[in-house]
């Protein structure tokens, strides 16, 4: 009985300190309470989502180094909470730690593969290391779990009008004779628009004519050639 009062009396003492956000004291209650009492899967539970709740102010108000601490330490108190986890990729890519970020993801979706939302923080990953047609995949992967995700739809269109803007770069360029730039932003393009359904789709404008005119169109493949013909030399 004393006992139970005791646990008690430490957990009200956790609460009241959590309320005027002194996270440390309120931790410190619980890990007391957690020592007395058999329950100890609950106050577990109690104290990282404390702690996380403490690195949550913290990343609001961009500390970012101790937010990261707090989160690792709730991922550590509970390593199957998924949300602990990701709040550490924020951090680290709060702190421009992209490699690391690129990795927690990784190991994210080994374990989560159907979550879209996942891969659209590694398509963000890859447009900030200039890999479009990574980006591009994992927005398709994104899209084909989620066909409505927003964020999703944004960034697909951000890469198609990408790949549209260096297609028209591309088409001026040749017509000036410049064939070596216009192979550079096809290519572009096709980075940024790899598996376009329309194979032609991929060297022509979206929305106008399916076919152009016959010299243009041989123009065309004269790029294409060209970069066969770079692709084999190099």
């Amino acid at each position: 009985m004393w006992v139970h009062l005791q646990v008690e009396f430490y957990v009200q003492k956790a609460e009241a300190f959590l309320q005027l956000c002194d996270f440390q004291s309120a931790v410190l209650n619980l890990r007391k309470a957690y020592s007395l009492s058999s329950a100890k899967e609950e106050y577990v539970e109690r104290m990282a989502f404390i702690i996380y709740l403490q690195g949550q102010c913290l990343f609001d108000q961009e500390v970012y180094w101790d937010a990261l601490e707090s989160f690792t330490r709730a991922s550590e108190l509970q390593p199957d909470n998924s949300l602990y986890r990701r709040r550490s990729i924020a951090c680290l890519a709060a702190l421009n730690r992209y490699h690391d970020c690129f990795r927690l993801v990784n190991e994210e979706l080994d374990q989560d593969s159907k979550n879209p939302d996942l891969y659209i923080l590694r398509a963000k990953l890859h447009e900030h290391f200039s890999r479009a047609t990574l980006c591009y995949q994992d927005v398709q992967e994104a899209i084909a779990l989620e066909p409505r995700h927003e964020e999703a739809q944004l960034l697909m269109q951000r890469l198609l009008k990408r790949a549209q803007k260096a297609k028209n770069q591309a088409m001026n360029k040749a017509l000036k004779g410049n064939l070596k730039d216009a192979l550079l932003k096809i290519t572009f393009a096709i980075e940024n628009s790899p598996f376009d359904k329309n194979e032609k789709g991929l060297y022509v404008n979206r929305g106008g004519s399916k076919a152009l005119p016959g010299w243009r169109w041989s123009l065309w493949e004269g790029i294409l050639s060209l970069r066969h013909s770079l692709a084999v030399c190099f």
